[in-house]
């Protein structure tokens, strides 16, 4: 199974791309776990860590060597021109090899997928139950999830039950690679959990076609287990990678409370985010006695015809609440903000950069919005005629192109506006001084002065 080579490089144009967390594929370990359950000799070939080398090469040697009956890749949807390219190498070396593709962009445009590229089948939704009837050789075109050519009428497959899902089989992959910035990781190398699957709120930009809006979370003694065996295997900190993980957040406090009376002792960060309206103090307390530094906070946007406009559902307030609340606690923040929403004027990007700055999170991450498929925003700009390409290696949020006409903003704008939030924010003096004497105290003075230089002085264009 092969995890795409630009899952990185998607960020090199970033103003973020000195801080991009390197690690090990959840959704292959997930699928490679299902595989070992039924005996099924599987191999995950991680393209992304070899930076510097022929992927194509790699990609080749692999399979020339593996000989596998089947070639199974991953991708979102800036990267399914090279899931395709991969199943590609995969055809020419043998055509009885079947080809399978999963992930985000399979599940929004299935059907699209299946004409636009080499593959055999392509899974929609959660793909663990999937991959094991497809082994067991049991006809793809009777299984629920699959889209093949020939099948005629198409079913989604079950949600799973969240404590039935296999144990990620992480031990496939070389743990000493996934080394993050010491920005976002204490302690390398730094492993992934999937605690909850499912995201129950209507966000219009957000994409729920794999996991679903049916919110479902582990058991605290599953997790439990889970962060044991990332211990065994040598991992030092864990990051969560869940879309909700508060979204229950009594079942939040007792993974928590779990990971403390256990005594797990890791560092770890809530990295994909919060909402600002599902977070107490309590909880807080209790994640940071856990091990929690750093969590990502999900603001979006300093103007609340904004939010309205996306479904986000909170309020102003309910941000300035959580900031003070997290901050109180000795939590980081990691805040998430969006440029171009809906509607959005040159005004609304300006309140944007001033609520960060109101905020004042220990990191700040904007991105221009883009419309992925399989999302509402992605269903009104297309019936509205505002979407320009469906050339999918344009949908990159963090080097976004013209892919969209926006009603009242230029992409020249667009893209001054995501230079001028990250220089506002970071270069103010404020800032400087007290990130200064935080690194300074933190022992990370040089890797915070070495990640300025590769966001403001070595940055990439956007194009």
């Amino acid at each position: 199974m092969f995890n795409p080579p630009s899952a990185l490089r998607v960020y090199s144009a970033s103003s973020v791309k000195a801080v991009v967390p390197e690690l090990a594929s959840m959704s292959l370990a997930m699928i490679a776990g299902s595989l070992l359950e039924e005996g099924t000799n599987v191999r995950i070939v991680d393209l992304m860590l070899y930076k510097s080398q022929d992927t194509e090469r790699v990609t080749q040697q692999e399979i020339a060597q593996f000989k596998p009956d089947i070639v199974g890749v991953t991708a979102t949807t800036p990267l399914f021109y090279e899931a395709n390219s991969i199943s590609d190498k995969a055809k020419s070396i043998s055509k009885n090899i079947i080809t399978i593709l999963g992930g985000p962009h399979a599940s929004s445009l299935p059907l699209d997928c299946l004409k636009e590229s080499s593959f055999d089948i392509i899974v929609e939704g959660e793909g663990e139950r999937v991959i094991k009837e497809i082994v067991s050789g049991n006809d793809p075109k009777g299984i629920k999830g699959v889209y093949c050519k020939g099948r005629i009428g198409y079913e989604k497959a079950d949600a799973i039950p969240i404590d039935e899902l296999p144990f990620p089989a992480l031990e496939l992959f070389d743990t000493k690679r996934y080394v993050c910035s010491r920005v976002i990781a204490r302690n390398n190398p730094v492993g992934p959990i999937e605690m909850s699957r499912g995201c129950p709120f209507s966000c219009s930009f957000c994409n729920k076609t794999v996991h679903g809006k049916k919110f479902r979370i582990k058991s605290a003694g599953r997790i439990i287990e889970e962060l044991s065996t990332l211990k065994r295997l040598g991992y030092r900190e864990f990051h969560v990678l869940d879309d909700q993980f508060t979204a229950d957040i009594d079942k939040a406090k007792e993974v928590c409370e779990e990971i403390i009376r256990k005594n797990i002792n890791m560092s770890w960060n809530l990295r994909t985010g919060i909402r600002v309206d599902m977070v107490d103090q309590e909880f807080l307390g209790t994640a940071k006695q856990a091990g929690c530094y750093q969590m990502g906070v999900g603001f979006e946007s300093g103007n609340q015809a904004g939010l309205d406009a996306v479904g986000k559902g909170i309020r102003l307030e309910q941000a300035i609440k959580a900031a003070e609340m997290i901050k109180r606690s000795g939590i980081e923040i990691a805040g998430f903000f969006m440029l171009g929403l809906p509607g959005e004027t040159v005004e609304a990007m300006e309140e944007t950069i001033r609520f960060a700055i109101r905020l004042n999170p220990d990191y700040a991450k904007a991105t221009i919005l883009v419309p992925f498929p399989g999302t509402r925003i992605y269903d009104e700009f297309e019936k509205k005629g505002l979407i320009k390409t469906k050339d999918w290696s344009r949908y990159n949020f963090h080097n976004a192109h013209e892919i969209y006409t926006h009603p009242n903003l230029s992409w020249e704008c667009l893209n001054h506006y995501y230079k001028l939030f990250h220089r506002r924010f970071y270069l103010r003096l404020r800032y400087l001084a007290r990130r200064f004497w935080k690194s300074l105290i933190q022992g990370r003075l040089f890797v915070d002065i070495r990640c300025g230089y590769q966001t403001f002085l070595k940055e990439s264009p956007v194009v």
